[in-house]
Formats: structure tokens, sequence, C-alpha cells
């Protein structure tokens, strides 16, 4: 039974990390990518938002590595993309970017590679971990009610509750040259004698039920000829949709049949959480089949299982909203051919169409109800659906699942315990400084081998050594730096065109700027004091002034906007103050821009 538990947390995580690890390519910048024997330190200076007090990264290649607070109290590793994280820093955040190249071996390089690595994949393991304890417990504690069911990912791409589809009909003619009726009808009474022999057990909590429950309604989808489920589609937004071509059509039908045989590889396999991805498998060749039906990409929409409610589309101005329209149609314009090739089409890719897809249909739609996704990572579709079941409900049984509830939350509040004592978020004992540090001197073992392989040391136990730009100099003035480079934020790129007087006058003030267009979350100011040193205090006088009347300004409308101009004012008179000591942190930040041509906002 463990031996079986350990393959199954394996799969899961595999599909963690592999969703994480992948990027759909909707935000590239210029990518400055770092040679093979040069580790970057990264500084970001601060602004509004996460890490007003600056940021650090690693990079390596074209990896980067950094940490991040995500205001739960945890500090979360992050693998990430160059061009992708510049685009964010100096582009949608609007922060500059110093770069101190370390000249290190090939050897050593690979040393901090493989540690940061780790750290990231060891952190990883332990939040999914923890997130299936998570559902253990809520399962359990629904089935100690009473209930007699319980959510099954992925299970909410087919609806039972329809009639039989003819696209269901064809695919299950074409699987019925591998596996005839009979077969399927004795393989869902096996699994539900199997789910209604299932016990709860400390090792498995409820995942083995999740895998027979799941495994139970692929097979009766395939049996009963399930349709897809209206939920889990999503098409093509009309201004950027085009009938199928014959190539296209071609390669279309190539996939569904690969997928059928997909589909029977997996129905012959033995793996016990085979379920789920036969579902998926099963979902996509009947989209495939309406297609080919309807002559329209219909696909599946892979995002609402993501669902992040950072933000939403109604804080979002509408120019900004209509320009992702337009940039994410047409990047899904230049990829649709190279997915929907004849040479075969290949599953990671057409799940880069879905996400675009989808993407494009939820900033078409502007409902005020939609939440924003982290767009940047690809998801695959997991639509969950609840599914009932048969399972012994006499004395012994209860007294079991009770026992086994409690077992179930003393592992996640164990689980808990241990990622808050790894992971706890401290400005100055562990933050994205500090633990930056620390990776770079456990990759070698010792100091001594960390200060030979980098030329020098720094340390997180150093005075100020969390502060990042305190970080930054010491690796700049320590290590073998063979050279530094900046990249500045986008507002100070597109200054950089119009270098008149009236330009620089009118860009100075925020109400007036061409280049940035004034937002709540920025705080209500004036003047913006990144690009001035001398005159940042009067600057930061004006913004306290500015701020203060719009603070009131917010207290006479708070009864009709809950709060709203109340809030900006005051993060505008609040950050203004730094100003009239020289210190800079709110630089104003962007909602959307140009992505590889064009800088306009």
């Amino acid at each position: 039974m463990a031996q079986r538990r350990r393959g199954t947390l394996t799969s899961r995580t595999l599909r963690a990390l592999l969703g994480l690890s992948l990027f759909a390519g909707f935000a590239a910048g210029v990518a400055r990518s770092v040679a093979a024997a040069e580790v970057g330190f990264v500084y970001v200076p601060g602004n509004l938002g996460g890490g007003s007090g600056g940021h650090g990264a690693l990079v390596i290649d074209e990896a980067v590595f950094h940490i991040q607070n995500r205001g739960d109290g945890l500090v979360y590793f992050v693998r990430d993309r160059w061009d992708h994280f510049e685009h964010v820093y100096t582009g949608l955040k609007n922060r500059p970017l110093h770069i101190a190249h370390v000249h290190v071996s090939n050897a050593d390089r690979e040393r901090i590679l493989d540690q940061l690595s780790q750290m990231w994949v060891a952190q990883q393991l332990a939040l999914a971990e923890r997130e299936d304890l998570r559902r253990d417990v809520e399962a359990m504690e629904a089935l100690s009610l009473g209930g007699n069911s319980i959510e099954v990912e992925t299970a909410g791409l087919v609806d039972p509750h329809e009639p039989g589809a003819a696209a269901s009909a064809r695919l299950r003619g074409q699987l019925g040259a591998r596996i005839d009726s009979g077969h399927l009808q004795s393989a869902i009474q096996e699994v539900e004698s199997q789910i209604a022999r299932t016990s709860i057990a400390y090792e498995t909590g409820v995942r083995e039920l999740h895998d027979r429950l799941a495994l139970r309604e692929s097979l009766r989808a395939v049996e009963h000829g399930w349709p897809l489920a209206d939920a889990a589609k999503v098409r093509i937004v009309p201004a950027y949709d085009a009938p199928l071509t014959l190539a296209e059509r071609r390669a279309l039908t190539a996939y569904a049949d690969q997928l059928v045989r997909e589909w029977a590889e997996l129905f012959a396999s033995r793996r016990s959480d085979r379920g789920r991805a036969m579902l998926l498998t099963w979902a996509r060749a009947l989209a495939i089949q309406e297609s080919l039906h309807e002559n329209r990409l219909v696909l599946l929409d892979p995002l609402p299982a993501a669902i992040r409610p950072r933000s939403r589309l109604a804080e979002v101005p509408p120019e900004s909203r209509r320009r992702w329209v337009d940039q994410t149609g047409e990047i899904l314009l230049r990829t649709r051919p190279s997915v929907l090739s004849t040479r075969g089409i290949k599953t990671s890719r057409y799940n880069q169409l879905e996400t675009l897809a989808s993407a494009l249909a939820w900033f078409a739609s502007g409902s005020e109800d939609v939440a924003l996704s982290d767009l940047e990572r690809q998801q695959s579709p997991a639509r969950t659906r609840s599914v009932s079941f048969r399972m012994p409900r006499d004395r012994r049984a209860r007294s079991r699942l009770e026992m086994e509830l409690e077992r179930a939350r003393a592992r996640l509040a164990k689980a808990e315990s241990a990622i808050q004592e790894k992971y706890a978020y401290d400005l100055f004992a562990r933050n994205c400084i500090t633990e930056l540090e620390r990776s770079s001197i456990d990759a070698f073992g010792t100091r001594a081998r960390a200060r030979n392989a980098l030329g020098g040391e720094v340390t997180p136990d150093e005075l100020f050594g969390f502060i990042p730009f305190v970080f930054f100099d010491r690796v700049v003035s320590r290590l073998r730096v063979i050279r530094t480079q900046e990249i500045p934020s986008y507002r100070t790129r597109r200054l950089s065109r119009d270098r008149t007087l009236g330009a620089r006058i009118r860009e100075s003030f925020a109400p007036l700027s061409h280049v940035y267009v004034p937002r709540r979350r920025d705080g209500d100011f004036l003047l913006f004091t990144d690009d001035v040193f001398w005159r940042r205090p009067l600057y930061g006088v004006a913004n306290l002034a500015w701020g203060s009347l719009h603070l009131g300004k917010g207290a006479l409308s708070l009864p009709w906007d809950r709060g709203v101009r109340l809030r900006s004012g005051f993060s505008g008179l609040f950050w203004s103050l730094p100003e009239i000591f020289f210190v800079n942190i709110r630089k104003g930040t962007f909602d959307w821009i140009e992505v590889g041509g064009s800088d306009t906002p």
C-alpha cells in the first residue's frame, strides 16, 4: 500500500511540476542571456505592489530564480524565464534591472543551477503534498457527515446528464475494433466492486477512492456516449476564428485517432491513477470531433481550474483590455498553423492553443466577474464534478472513517507546520535576498568553496545583508564581477524617444503623461520622482499636497465608492513621504505594453 501511494504522489507531482515549468509565451521581451560561464545577480529597485523595498534574482542562461512573498506568510521559490521576468519587471511593473555578471567555471555554474532547481522542486513537492492532504481532509469530513459524493478532477469535462452524442458514437466506433462493449461493461462492474469495498486508509486517504471514481467515470463516458460538457468548451473569438483548412482537418483527424489509441493503451494498463488521463484524452477527442463537424475549432477550457483572483477585468481600463484581446488574438493566429500541422500535433503545443483560446475568450467577454489567472503558465483542462458512489455505512465503517479523519487532520497539521518552519517569511532573516545568498553558498557545501568559486563572499548574516541594494552593492564590490548592466524601465525607454523640453515637462506630470495612465493602485500623485534626484524633495512636497487633496475628495465620496478614492489618496500621501528624504519607491505601473514591437502602452 505504501508503495502504491508513492507512485501516485509522484505522478501527480510530475503533472504539477510540468504544468508549472511550461510557459505559453504570452509575454516575450528582448532576451539577454547570461553566458555559459557566468551567473547574473539581479537587483530590482522597489515600486508599489510586491517588493516595495526592492527585489533580487539569480539568472543562469535563460532561467531566472527568485523568491516571492505572496502575502500568506511564506516565501515561494519561483523558476521563471528571462524574457518573461524582464517583461513583467521592466515593463508592467516599470522597474529598472541592475545585473552583476559574475564569472564562474562551468562546473560551478551547474552546481548553483542544480541547487536552485532542487530547492524549487522540493518546495513544489511539499506544497503538492499539503494540497493532497487538504483534499483528503475536506472529502473525509464530507463523508463523515453522511455524504456520498466527492469532487473528482477532470470528471466535469463530460456531461452524464445529456443523451449520447454523435461525436461520442463516432469515437466509440473507432474504439470498437480494440475494445468491445462486453469488455467495457466488465471493467465498469469491476471498478464498481472496488469502490464498494474501498476503505479509507491512513497511507492513501481518499486518493484511492478518487482514482477509482475517475476510472469509473472515464469508462462510463465511453460506454454511455456522454457528450462534452458545455462549460468545458471554449471557442475562438469570432474576430480571430476561421474555418478549418483541409490541412487542419487532416491533422485533427490524425490527432483524434492518436488520442483513441492512447485511451485504449491506458485502458489496458494497470496504472491505478489512469482514470483522469483517460477522461482528458477522451474529452480532447470529443472536442476534435465537434471541431470537424462544425468546421471550426472547439477546444477544452483549461483556465477555470487555475483561477487565482489577484485582480478582475472590471479593474482593468477598457483600452488595456482591448489591447490584450488584440495581442492575444494575434498570437493565436500565429500559433495555430504551427500547432495544427500535418507533420503531427503534439499535445503540449495543442494545450498552448487551448490556453490561448481561453485567455482570448476571457479578455473579450468583458465580464466584471471574470478573474485573471497566471496566464504565462500552461494549464491542463481539469474541470471537476461531484461524483456519487456507494460505500459501507455500518458502525464499524463509520468508526474507521472518523479515526482516519483524525489521523488525516494530524498529518495535514504536521505538513503545515513543516512548511511554516522551512518557508515562513521573515523580513530580516528569510526574504528574497537572504534565500538567494544562502542558495549560492549551499551549492558548494562550505563557505570556503563558495568564496573560491565566486571570487568573494556575501553572507545573509551580515549587517543589513537582507536589504536588496546593499546585497547588490556587496556583490559588485566583492565577487568576481566581469561587467554590470542596467536595463531601463519601460517608461524610461519611452521617454528617451522624445527629449524635447515640452515632452520632458509634460511627462513629468502623471495626469498629463502620454506614456502613463494614472491608476488607482498606484495611488494619487502629481509628479514622477524616479528620474530626478535634487528636485525630488520639492516634487515630494507637491505629491503630498496632491495626495492630501485626493484624500479629502475620497472622504466625501466614501458613501458611493466604498473607499476606493480614499485608499488611493492615502496611498498617494503615504508613498510621497520618502520622496521628501530623496527616496523614490513609486514609479507607476502598466496594465499592458506592446510585446515584440512598438512600445505603445
